[in-house]
């Protein structure tokens, strides 16, 4: 079903990104499916978002698909080992407030500065825990409101606005 659904997709011409987040889909994709979907795609899958954390993910697609698929991590606290294990970026809730560290931690990858993008990532860890001890997009809207990034902070129900002792201890975190 998978695949017929996301060809479907495909045949409307447009480029298509997968997105692999199993607590919020009725099931998981296997690689075996990735790829069939990718092989099968005339070139229109050309990414997949995957929040899995499975870090032999990146190694076993990129072992069967090269360079046909960019690989990004929806996994903000596992980024830099993703890219330690093929991927090719992120797409992310804390680059958000953090872009300039997420940046750096991708340039120390790509320089083979291992231990630079560990030892960054771990310095964003508290920083990347909090941001999801409430349902996102609470945390990171608030956070930018609070910091006069966004004008507002409105929610749909059943959303609500972050508790004010979250929203500080995040704000010093943040920086």
């Amino acid at each position: 079903g998978l695949v017929t659904h996301f060809l479907k997709i495909a045949e409307q011409g447009m480029p298509v990104c997968l997105y692999e987040i199993p607590g919020r889909a009725a099931s998981s994709m296997e690689n075996a499916t990735i790829i069939e979907i990718v092989e099968k795609g005339g070139g229109l899958v050309t990414a997949l978002k995957d929040a899995t954390a499975d870090l032999t993910r990146p190694l076993a697609l990129r072992a069967k698909l090269g360079s046909k698929l960019a690989l990004l991590t929806g996994d903000d606290p596992t980024y830099a080992a993703y890219l330690a294990s093929g991927g090719d970026g992120v797409v992310s809730v804390a680059s958000h407030v953090v872009l300039p560290q997420m940046i750096r931690i991708r340039e120390n990858i790509l320089k083979g500065a291992m231990a630079q993008a560990a030892a960054e990532q771990a310095r964003l860890l508290p920083f990347i825990n909090d941001l999801f001890r409430e349902s996102n997009p609470v945390p990171v809207k608030s956070l930018l409101a609070a910091q006069g990034r966004i004008k507002e902070n409105v929610f749909c129900s059943p959303l609500v606005p972050m508790k004010p002792e979250l929203l500080s201890q995040l704000q010093k975190l943040a920086g």
